[in-house]
């Protein structure tokens, strides 16, 4: 999947949905104490693809597209 060109409101819009998950972390954190709520994984994963791809103008295989593993 090519990245779409994504003007710079789009990318503004991005850093504040993160903010918002990020602020949403942090009160599932208040009203449970002693919990952690980790934005971790296939999510940061995701965004760190996303980023990378339009940052430097490279191609995403579509998630989970067989042909690429870790030992090749």
């Amino acid at each position: 999947m090519k990245p779409q060109k994504q003007d710079t409101e789009e990318w503004s819009e991005v850093g504040t949905l993160l903010g918002d998950l990020y602020r949403i972390v942090n009160r599932l954190e208040e009203l449970f104490p002693g919990r952690k709520f980790t934005p971790d994984g296939h999510l940061v994963g995701s965004i760190g693809e996303a980023l990378a791809a339009y940052m430097f103008g490279l191609e995403l295989l579509p998630a989970s597209a067989p042909g690429m593993t870790q030992s090749q």
